[in-house]
């Protein structure tokens, strides 16, 4: 949680996409913060998490 809100635009991408690059090949899983987001996460890298997921998905 901390990396997420201390990163980078640019980290949290790279980040992401590495993570989501290994599970290519285990379909079904979940992706997200846990069961909440902390008051404390800034929500632009709550949103560049969700949307470089997203962009992930549609390129596979």
């Amino acid at each position: 949680m901390s990396f997420l809100c201390q990163a980078s635009e640019d980290e949290i991408k790279e980040y992401i996409r590495n993570i989501l690059s290994y599970s290519v090949n285990y379909p079904g899983f979940a992706f997200g913060t846990g069961n909440s987001i902390p008051d404390y996460m800034p929500v632009e890298n709550y949103i560049v998490m969700i949307e470089t997921a997203r962009e992930f998905r549609n390129e596979i």
